[in-house]
């Protein structure tokens, strides 16, 4: 089962992020550091919160956008057959 966070703490992994100079390894410490008492996000994590806020301005993805990604999946698939 996947771990749902918070969008406050989805933000403060971005701003980790940010805060260790785009180092996936830094910005678990320093958000290990910032946090104690949290979870601490995996690196693939921090990368998707990071990456959806840049594509979508938000950190969950919309449902408009999740159709087009299957899509491109499917296209994708059946390129290569």
């Amino acid at each position: 089962m996947a771990f749902q966070y918070t969008n406050a703490e989805y933000l403060d992994m971005v701003y980790a992020y940010a805060r260790a100079n785009e180092s996936l390894r830094g910005a678990i410490n320093l958000y290990r550091e910032m946090f104690p008492n949290r979870r601490v996000p995996t690196a693939s994590v921090i990368l998707n919160a990071n990456q959806r806020l840049r594509d979508f301005g938000q950190f969950r993805v919309p449902t408009h956008a999740q159709g087009n990604v299957l899509c491109m999946l499917q296209c994708m698939s059946t390129e290569r057959s």
